[in-house]
């Protein structure tokens, strides 16, 4: 479900997840892509969420952000934020937190451009005697 988050209603879903026993994912509307995984044993998980396309076909990947209560809110989104922009720019955060990958299909950059001019020296022939 996609709500505004607050404390007030990441306090309610993690206690949702432990009385139902199950895990509960929650999405901030205020972030996109950011998303709360609320667990029965009442830990919870920041989550970024991407989308990228390739070959016509849609894949997801998800990024983890940071520990709930560890990294709050304001902080979670601040995250996301950069984490998002990595993405966009065609670095794929490590999962250790240290240098980024190397790009991959999960980048949303689209494949650099050709120039359209060359400079005149480039397109002649050259002939050793």
């Amino acid at each position: 479900m996609v709500v505004k988050l607050t404390d007030r209603s990441v306090a309610a879903a993690i206690g949702k997840a432990q009385r139902e026993g199950k895990r509960v994912e929650v999405s901030d509307a205020k972030a996109p892509g950011l998303v709360l995984r609320a667990s029965p044993s009442g830990s919870a998980v920041w989550v970024l969420r991407v989308q990228a396309t390739e070959g016509g076909r849609r894949h997801f990947r998800r990024f983890k952000v940071g520990d709930y209560p560890g990294l709050g809110l304001a902080a979670a989104r601040e995250h996301a934020g950069r984490l998002r922009l990595e993405v966009a720019d065609g670095r794929v955060p490590s999962p250790s937190g240290g240098q980024p990958h190397r790009p991959s299909p999960w980048t949303l950059q689209s494949p650099p451009m050709l120039p359209t001019t060359w400079p005149p020296c480039e397109r002649q022939l050259c002939v050793s005697a």
